[in-house]
């Protein structure tokens, strides 16, 4: 009897704790407080069954002890079970039973905890029990349940072994197990490990967990004699995209750009977003040559088609860097990274849309790029932007009809910094648009200045490059139109070319810009036509005046068998369009028959003249002038009057 009274306060005592488990949430206070509450009941009990049991009344006391126990079991929302060593369960309360689907009565049948969980994670359940048996103190784990309709909750066990009065620490028979549901627990944890490893945007890895697997590769490439690469990648003009469409669709343009780079890549490999428009690959396990510029080149294919965007099509491409192990300094996951970044930014200076592999040269680029983005808000204060303009000819009369304005940088420490290299820099640094209204007011001064000082058969036009980010900006019409006006150049006389990218980084905004241009007056012309990636089609969608044939056809215009076919193609797709022609890059005469066998009546290019410095391309303006002189005065020419069939000889 002593000993069903000490087992039924061991219970009591296990369940008290058990409270004091769940108060954990209110504080520390409450706890002490519940645990001295705990402590003091079972210990008034003892004392009281003590004396009524030296008084005859031992069975009552137990009766009531355990009326007790019971009311306290029901009323947890923690599972409560009583087990023996062997796991077969020999009292459940309600909690539990609800938590794994059955009934209490059926726990009273044979059923041990074997039946409720895997064969692995029972024998765990076991040996723990034993464990807390043999040491006379409480056991925790944590352990998945399999409900009776197959479904599974992860459930926090801590078992206490139970003893009678008579008993000493270790020979305890029976066990009491506290059962909480911890299921939401784990899973917000395992949110939380996920979010801390990944990007919140697109779910691909973030730089940490990139930066602790490029570790892990390398060192695993040098067992297997294998090697690993990273790829270090930049969406292409995506921030003129992100300004244009709203953040929202940058957003969903960077999760379509994650899948298409996932979609690109191997089962081991590991894509990640470093932040901005920036992503990266791990190139794990490489063991034939050439798999990584592989992967490369299968991901730059992947961008050559448009992206949907709230149903318009958006065309992004890529510029990629590439670091492989196994060379100087490569054993060291930061140095990695670091090397593909050097290569991405090659890349981009090498004209974007392709692929770099790094070489140690490459860091002296990226410091003269550091060097040149630090110079450049002082060039612009200093004046030290000059303006070139280069001779477009009427290749029939061998009249100038037009002058390209080109920006060149006169740095005051000699130091020569072409235009291919510092304008990406001005893009990169928001300067282009600023440096872009400075040479069109000035350019559209100064051809307004030679109209009116040089009598011409037609009056010469201007024509300006633009960048894409001053077509985005939204008061570039506005200052184009108070620019003519200012310096009084007619609207019809400026054509300003856009560049073939240009035009397709965000297709709707172009058109509509290009549209509110043309209702100024002024003249488009699309340039260095033939190095992107668009349809032929597509210059029926855009408003274009005039197309600048890049010299990458000229060159070939002499060769029957591939030349001069593809440049018939071009030409009369544009009289079809009622497009004027241009040939850019002229460098020989037997190019200039060529073309005008082809109908090409316009072109530049150094067999006429260089760009021209301002008072070279007067005198060639002021010669052309004196020539439609003498024709009006009916003079022949020849008769002390400068000819100019080679203009380039006349010049020097």
């Amino acid at each position: 009897m002593r000993s069903s009274i000490s087992l039924a306060v061991a219970l009591f005592s296990v369940i008290c704790v058990s409270l004091v488990l769940s108060s954990l949430q209110p504080g520390w206070s409450r706890l002490l407080a519940l645990a001295a509450l705990g402590a003091a009941v079972a210990t008034l009990i003892m004392a009281g069954l003590k004396r009524r049991h030296t008084k005859g009344k031992t069975k009552n006391n137990v009766s009531l002890l355990q009326a007790y126990a019971e009311d306290i079991l029901v009323s947890l929302n923690d599972g409560f079970f009583i087990c023996d060593v062997d796991g077969r369960f020999l009292e459940v309360n309600e909690s539990f039973a609800r938590m794994t689907g059955y009934t209490c009565e059926e726990f009273a049948g044979p059923f041990a905890f074997a039946d409720l969980a895997s064969a692995d994670d029972s024998d765990a359940v076991l040996d723990l029990a034993a464990s807390a048996i043999a040491s006379g103190q409480p056991a925790e784990c944590e352990k998945e349940i399999i409900r009776r309709d197959g479904s599974r909750f992860t459930a926090a066990l801590t078992f206490y072994p139970l003893h009678s009065v008579e008993q000493q620490v270790g020979t305890a028979s029976v066990l009491g197990a506290v059962v909480r549901d911890v299921t939401e627990r784990h899973l917000l944890e395992s949110q939380l490990a996920f979010q801390s490893l990944h990007d919140p945007l697109t779910g691909l890895a973030n730089k940490s967990l990139l930066r602790d697997r490029v570790e892990h590769a390398l060192a695993r490439s040098v067992r297997r004699n294998c090697k690993v690469a990273v790829l270090m990648l930049d969406l292409d003009n995506f921030k003129p995209v992100n300004d244009a469409l709203g953040h929202a669709a940058g957003d969903a343009l960077l999760v379509l750009a994650g899948e298409r780079l996932r979609a690109c890549l191997r089962m081991e490999d590991t894509p990640a977003r470093l932040g901005g428009d920036e992503f990266a690959v791990l190139i794990d396990d490489i063991r034939e040559q050439g798999e990584e510029l592989q992967i490369a080149e299968r991901i730059l294919d992947a961008f050559r088609s448009a992206l949907r965007i709230d149903g318009k099509d958006v065309f992004i491409t890529v510029s990629i860097g590439i670091a492989v192990s196994g060379g100087p300094g490569c054993d060291i996951g930061d140095d990695l990274l670091q090397k593909a970044d050097v290569a991405m930014w090659a890349a981009k200076n090498q004209g974007k849309n392709q692929f770099a592999v790094f070489q140690e040269s490459m860091r002296t680029a990226v410091v003269r790029r550091v060097q040149i983005e630090g110079e450049l808000r002082r060039a612009m204060q200093n004046g030290e932007f000059k303006i070139r303009y280069q001779p477009v000819f009427d290749i029939v009369t061998g009249h100038v009809v037009a002058a390209e304005a080109l920006i060149r940088w006169d740095h005051p420490n000699k130091l020569r910094v072409s235009p291919g290299e510092f304008v990406p820099v001005a893009e990169d640094a928001g300067l282009i648009s600023e440096i872009g209204r400075l040479v069109l007011e000035a350019a559209c001064g100064q051809c307004a200045s030679w109209q009116r000082r040089f009598r011409r058969r037609k009056p010469l036009a201007l024509t300006v490059n633009i960048s894409g980010q001053q077509l985005r900006d939204p008061g570039f019409v506005e200052s184009v139109r108070s620019t003519l006006a200012k310096v009084g150049l007619p609207a019809g006389d400026l054509v300003l070319e856009i560049t073939e990218t240009t035009m397709l980084s965000n297709t709707e905004m172009t058109i509509r810009k290009m549209e509110e241009l043309r209702r100024l007056g002024v003249r488009l012309a699309i340039d260095d036509f033939g190095t992107g990636y668009s349809a032929l089609s597509c210059l029926q969608r855009f408003p274009f005046d005039i197309l600048k044939i890049d010299r990458a056809f000229v060159e070939k215009v002499t060769d029957r068998a591939e030349g001069e076919a593809m440049m018939r193609a071009i030409i009369s797709m544009c009289e079809a369009l009622s497009l004027k022609t241009v040939a850019e890059g002229i460098e020989k005469p037997e190019q200039i028959s060529a073309l005008k066998e082809l109908g090409c009546r316009l072109g530049q290019g150094f067999y006429f003249a260089r760009p021209l410095t301002v008072g070279d391309m007067e005198a060639l303006l002021h010669r052309e002038a004196a020539e439609y002189a003498l024709e009006l005065a009916e003079i022949p020419a020849g008769q002390g009057v400068i000819t100019a069939p080679n203009l380039q000889r006349a010049l020097t």
